[in-house]
């Protein structure tokens, strides 16, 4: 999945884009100006009291990992150069306050009540309301989305590939309450890299969970976004694309799963077989 502009509209809002996309008025586009500036502040707000994000945005993260035999972070993808070395004071806080984020991602709207304002809680409630109204329910349509494949089983897996620093992608999934869908593991930054490696990493972490890698084959995949990299990365490697554009685009993600709910695995064009 791609997140701004996929599952949720917040971008588009500030620049006017997804106003003018539906042809909306002058006066409407100027009213999602000033939602999607509203959201950003209390984004911002989240990923400061909560997030630790000060404190980590400098630092170059594909993703966080949660393993239970491991109590560190991966700074990028490449762990055996990158794992953050503990007896480091630095270093030791750097890991202490990437636990710190996955905890709270972790606990998801739970951890809210208690580390945040109550104002900022009904601010939050006030904008995500505006903002279904606005979007015509963009929201509820990309979760409905996301349920509706959980609902397939255990062997059904979202992942998430976005723009956004990783820390930041964990705070919009809570912010707009999607975080539910995904394991912090499986959210991935291509704020420093290409799209197309963070979908090597995925495939490559996945097939390896699944005990599928020696075999040549990877998991049954299938992306949803509304870029050019992300299109091109899925294309790079024989998966389909399905893109999101507007609310229509939803029942092609339905339809797509629903072709490959049936088949579980597919041999790596790149390693060979038939």
């Amino acid at each position: 999945w791609g997140l701004d502009e996929t599952l949720i509209i917040f971008d588009s809002l500030r620049d006017g884009s997804f106003a003018k996309s539906l042809r909306k008025s002058e006066a409407e586009e100027a009213e999602g100006a000033i939602l999607g500036q509203k959201l950003q502040d209390l984004i911002f707000a989240l990923l400061d009291g909560v997030f630790c994000f000060r404190d980590l945005e400098k630092i170059d993260f594909e993703r966080l990992e949660n393993e239970d035999k491991r109590d560190d972070c991966t700074v990028t993808a490449d762990e055996k150069r990158h794992r953050i070395e503990t007896s480091n004071p630095a270093m030791k806080q750097t890991s202490a306050q990437c636990q710190k984020v996955k905890q709270r991602f972790e606990a998801g709207q739970d951890v809210l009540a208690k580390l945040v304002p109550t104002r900022w809680l009904s601010e939050r409630e006030d904008a995500l309301a505006a903002l279904e109204r606005y979007t015509q329910c963009w929201l509820k349509r990309s979760a409905q989305a996301l349920e509706e494949m959980c609902e397939h089983g255990a062997e059904m897996t979202h992942v998430l590939v976005t723009d956004s620093h990783v820390v930041a992608a964990l705070a919009k999934l809570t912010f707009f309450k999607i975080s539910r869908f995904f394991r912090v593991e499986n959210v991935y930054s291509s704020a420093h890299k290409s799209k197309s490696e963070c979908f090597q990493n995925a495939i490559s972490n996945q097939a390896t969970r699944l005990h599928a890698q020696s075999a040549g084959e990877i998991p049954e995949m299938f992306a949803v976004g509304n870029g050019q990299g992300e299109e091109e990365a899925a294309t790079a490697f024989g998966i389909p694309f399905v893109k999101i554009s507007s609310l229509g685009d939803f029942e092609a993600v339905h339809t797509q799963f629903e072709a490959l709910a049936g088949i579980h695995w597919k041999k790596n064009p790149r390693q060979g077989g038939h």
